[in-house]
């Protein structure tokens, strides 16, 4: 699943995620990611979140306006302490709140320090409008979350 995301910001930290990153954090040859073809995330610098393993990203029940680009490490989707899914480099997650619109249904924690880049909702409904594939990629990515839990829960 080689994907590509071109941002106008450096990376702060080299990758130790497998996957190849370039100045602009362009990312190729992410087998974990079909989320994004080639576009350009944002028209200004972005703000990378970094935080270490152990840390809540959002709580189950909190209300957002963002969701996030896992740019590097792991995060495990946690519902009623419950793991759900682990999340890898070049997917998304806490789309579901800005789809649906309501507080997040589960907790994410960092599992190993992450990168995250932040992606509010406006900016993620400019991507929809402005990029064909980029609503497909999205469900697609979900659509394979929400398999991999079907899995987890019929084992």
């Amino acid at each position: 699943m080689a994907e590509i995301w071109q941002l106008f910001h450096p990376p702060i930290h080299p990758s130790t995620s497998g996957c190849k990153m370039h100045w602009n954090y362009s990312v190729e040859d992410c087998d974990q990611s079909k989320m994004m073809k080639t576009i350009n995330l944002f028209n200004h610098p972005a703000d990378f979140i970094t935080v270490d393993a152990g840390t809540t990203i959002f709580e189950q029940g909190q209300a957002t306006d963002s969701m996030y680009v896992l740019i590097e490490g792991k995060v495990v989707i946690k519902r009623d302490h419950q793991e759900l899914v682990i999340v890898t480099a070049g997917n998304l997650i806490g789309e579901m709140a800005i789809l649906e619109n309501r507080p997040h249904f589960a907790s994410a924690v960092a599992q190993t320090t992450c990168q995250l880049l932040p992606i509010e909702r406006k900016r993620f409904q400019f991507l929809v409008e402005q990029t064909p594939n980029f609503a497909f990629d999205v469900m697609e990515m979900m659509a394979e979350r929400l398999h991999q839990m079907n899995v987890r829960m019929a084992s």
